[in-house]
């Protein structure tokens, strides 16, 4: 059977899939926290939105254009598995020994996170030949394609839920940004909200508009912090100003006061 119309199916689902996927990514926090500005990182929202349905019609294309099933799920899955490796060793800050570690853990869970891409790539390559077959033999269906494509979007739309923040983190972000909208009411450093007192510069930096950009290893920010360890509930953000002041706070918990410094 000719793989050309199944690979142009492959290229169109995959962008579809990838559509669902980056629209909820993109907003979904901020439709969960109005009033919260959440940093957008390079190239913009628009852009990475592109990017995202460029990227699922790649996979799209991968997954669909061997002529045998598996071949095709296994090298989608393996590519794409590469690309968010790629992308989660550029968001990584600290220096050279936090940019080893976290690729030792990509590594190490290389083949459960493709795992995590075979639903996804099957169901790009079941609903492309779906589709082929139907065309080729005139088995045309309403139903039928219909239902491939609601499981696209359906699956995507889901994927994305995953982007939300958890709990803990929106409950900080809105705790720091109360924090900050109080702290630039103060008209000296003594009557800062306590853990903005020992941010150098807070008072004569803060007027600009801002961003919070949660941190993946909140270790990153350098602050002493009570008790051994970190632990999944401890949540480090990042604020960033437009005229370039920046300080960091983590939270071990969005009910206990953090700790802020600027670095």
């Amino acid at each position: 059977m000719d793989n050309k119309l199944r690979t142009i199916l492959g290229v169109i689902f995959g962008m579809l899939l990838g559509l669902a996927y980056a629209l909820v990514s993109q907003w979904i926090n901020n439709i969960f926290m109005p009033g919260i500005p959440l940093y957008v990182p390079p190239p913009g929202r628009f852009a990475i939105i592109i990017l995202v349905i460029l990227a699922g019609g790649v996979l799209g294309f991968l997954v669909a254009w061997p002529k045998e099933f598996f071949v095709g799920v296994i090298i989608s899955a393996s590519v794409g598995t590469l690309a968010s490796s790629f992308l989660s060793l550029r968001a990584v800050t600290g220096g050279f020994e936090n940019m080893v570690n976290a690729s030792v853990v990509l590594f190490i869970s290389f083949l459960p996170r493709v795992v995590l891409f075979l639903p996804v790539v099957i169901l790009v390559r079941w609903a492309a030949e779906t589709w082929e077959k139907e065309t080729l033999y005139d088995s045309y269906s309403v139903k039928g394609r219909v239902r491939s494509l609601l499981l696209l979007v359906i699956v995507g739309l889901l994927a994305g839920v995953f982007s939300l923040y958890s709990a803990n983190t929106r409950r900080s972000l809105a705790n720091l940004n109360e924090l900050i909208l109080e702290g630039r009411q103060a008209s000296s450093i003594t009557n800062l909200p306590q853990p903005l007192q020992i941010v150098d510069g807070f008072l004569e930096h803060s007027n600009s508009s801002y961003a919070f950009n949660v941190v993946v290893n909140p270790e990153d920010i350098p602050v002493s912090q009570p008790g051994s360890g970190y632990d999944q509930n401890v949540v480090g953000i990042d604020v960033l100003f437009t005229s370039g002041f920046r300080f960091g706070c983590v939270y071990r918990s969005p009910d206990e006061p953090p700790n802020c410094i600027r670095y």
